[in-house]
């Protein structure tokens, strides 16, 4: 038996000794040289894993605003959830949360958040059928805080002597 190139003897032919380099009977052949011409194949598509991480983290976060409300824990005060920013490969998710009170009442909520992360894990398992469950750490997110700061530093330096403007 003879095998075309010579000296291949034992080996199967390729795509390049059948075809011309970048037809698509070569694709057809072997679909890695495809990652090399750079066929459509090889285009990602831009946009949408950050529009999947988005909703994701939106769920994320309605979920746990509405079994926050349902802990028993004393420690655990007015929280308000901010965001929640999960990983891409969901097995973590930080979520950023504002408690109204004191930076004593503060600690003691993101103290009792931690420990209760198991049960609102279970509960982010139990709405949200994700391939994993991500681990929730908490933040505290002195976005608001730092605004209502702000609105004051406004309020003082505004003119009060024309209020309908």
């Amino acid at each position: 038996m003879e095998t075309w190139p010579p000296g291949r003897a034992g080996r199967r032919d390729t795509a390049s000794s059948v075809a011309p380099v970048g037809s698509d009977y070569e694709h057809s052949l072997c679909p890695c040289l495809a990652l090399v011409h750079g066929t459509p194949t090889t285009r990602r598509r831009t946009g949408m894993g950050s529009e999947r991480m988005r909703r994701v983290n939106e769920a994320l976060r309605e979920v746990l605003s509405e079994e926050i409300g349902t802990l028993k824990d004393p420690r655990i005060g007015f929280v308000t959830i901010t965001g929640v920013k999960a990983s891409p490969d969901l097995r973590q998710a930080t979520v950023y949360v504002s408690v109204l009170g004191s930076e004593r009442k503060r600690r003691a909520t993101l103290e009792g958040l931690g420990s209760s992360h198991g049960v609102l894990q279970a509960a982010v398992n139990r709405e949200l059928h994700l391939k994993r469950t991500p681990h929730l750490s908490f933040e505290y997110d002195p976005t608001i805080e730092e605004g209502v700061r702000l609105t004051r530093l406004i309020d003082e330096l505004a003119p009060h002597g024309n209020e309908d403007t």
